[in-house]
């Protein structure tokens, strides 16, 4: 990354992080985004005094009192703003221009496929986040990855095609050779394997490998499953079965040893990996079909062990899955889309397992994904689909804020990815649709 965004790796993950995190607070009907502070006195303030009570109890609270903003009798405090121009910081959701402000469009780039998934990260090890677009051979396109290889301003070059043999249904990335560069991990769904285009540096992929899952693969996660070092790769299965394959740690990437888990749905829908119980061990945790419960855990016991599923009831039919630690520690928690257009979190600080927390967010059955993206040093949790995405801003301890909603332009969402698309240090959103082309949504707050 560029700027002072790095990233750091922490038990085989990839975590964004800031040299200096600006914080930032939204409280509807009111959007600050980054450069600003927790909001002061929440109540109505009609005068001068309110005003200044309100600042008052943010410093008593360690904020500084900097630049301030009173929209609809509630006062802001903004860190980074320029006293005279705040209009970046501080609008109603309501209004149609603030989130314009916010949110703009960095450019668009063809697509030359059908898309079904896609990676936002440095590829190439030049420390700009690039994006590579795999394709499903929807509409007779061949079957491949598209590196877009990304550029000191802020653009993307133009596609460079690595083919694959199988039809992609989703993709991941990580390291798994003695190399250390990123390769790409796809779920291939016309054949009973997952496929692997190694990194061959510049922006190209290939020397592909594919690995049998005994059944077709929906859904890829890489972490490291067994505590060797080595990234491993879980999968679920559209029969709706669970299943890892090891890295076999010769340092050439190749994966064995499959491992399959019962999670006992008619259909499988998506799997992640995390640490959900603080112990310390990364586990498997996957959405399905199921007529009782459609999330499914599976607790790592270490050395690559697991214990039975353990299964959720708290919703009914979720439909997307990711996890992160949304009250910061070291235990991950979950957040879902479902079909009842609403995110709900499964978290340790909302009663475990069976209790959830839900969030109306107008998107049914929506892509999720979680990242600091007001730079608050909270976890922030980001649907979207079709035409539709929506932001919860996370308060750090597994709650959120009402949703804000934010137009996506002409962009019929397939999918979407969370990262520094120019090297500014803030959050930005590539939208994929299926077919056309993609656009970098940047994040343009100071």
């Amino acid at each position: 990354m560029l700027g002072d965004s790095f990233v750091v790796s922490i038990r085989g993950r990839a975590y964004l992080g800031r040299l200096s995190p600006r914080a930032a607070i939204l409280a509807l009907p009111i959007v600050c985004f980054v450069g600003c502070s927790k909001q002061v006195n929440p109540p109505l303030i009609q005068d001068d005094a309110g005003i200044d009570a309100g600042i008052d109890a943010g410093v008593d609270a360690g904020l500084d009192a900097g630049p301030t903003c009173v929209i609809a009798g509630q006062v802001y405090v903004s860190r980074a703003l320029n006293p005279s121009d705040q209009s970046k910081c501080c609008n109603p959701a309501t209004n149609s221009t603030g989130w314009t402000a916010l949110f703009s469009e960095g450019g668009s780039f063809p697509l030359g496929l059908s898309a079904s998934d896609a990676v936002a990260r440095d590829l190439d090890g030049d420390g700009i986040v690039d994006v590579a677009i795999c394709n499903n051979d929807y509409n007779g396109a061949t079957p491949g990855v598209r590196f877009y290889q990304g550029l000191p301003d802020g653009s993307f070059a133009d596609a460079v095609v690595s083919p694959s043999t199988h039809k992609c249904a989703q993709m991941t990335s990580g390291a798994l050779t003695a190399d250390g560069g990123i390769d790409l991990i796809l779920a291939y769904n016309d054949v009973s394997e997952v496929g692997v285009l190694f990194n061959q540096g510049a922006g190209s992929f290939g020397g592909e490998l594919d690995f049998d899952t005994n059944g077709t693969v929906g859904s890829v996660a890489v972490g490291d499953l067994n505590g060797d070092g080595w990234l491993d790769v879980a999968f679920g299965q559209f029969n709706g079965g669970v299943g890892v394959l090891f890295n076999q740690a010769a340092g050439d990437g190749k994966l064995g040893g499959l491992l399959s888990l019962s999670a006992s749905f008619s259909q499988g829908l998506l799997v992640r990996v995390g640490d959900f119980n603080g112990d310390g061990l990364l586990d498997v945790g996957a959405t399905g079909v199921s007529s009782t419960a459609g999330l499914a855990l599976f607790l790592a016991d270490g050395g690559g062990t697991f214990q039975a599923a353990t299964f959720s009831s708290a919703i009914a039919s979720p439909y997307q899955l990711a996890s992160g630690p949304l009250a910061g520690g070291a235990t991950d928690d979950l957040a879902l889309s479902a079909g009842d257009a609403g995110v709900y979190v499964i978290g340790q600080n909302l009663g475990g397992l069976d209790t959830a927390s839900g969030y109306a967010t107008g998107i049914v059955d929506g892509q999720v994904l979680i990242a600091d993206v007001d730079g608050d040093g909270n976890l922030d949790i980001v649907e979207g689909a079709g035409s539709s995405l929506a932001i919860l801003f996370g308060k750090g301890d597994d709650t959120f804020w009402p949703a804000v909603q934010i137009s996506p332009g002409n962009t019929n969402i397939q999918v979407f990815e969370l990262a520094d698309l120019n090297g500014d240090g803030a959050i930005d959103i590539a939208l994929i649709p299926a077919t056309g082309s993609w656009t970098a949504l940047i994040n343009g707050c100071p």
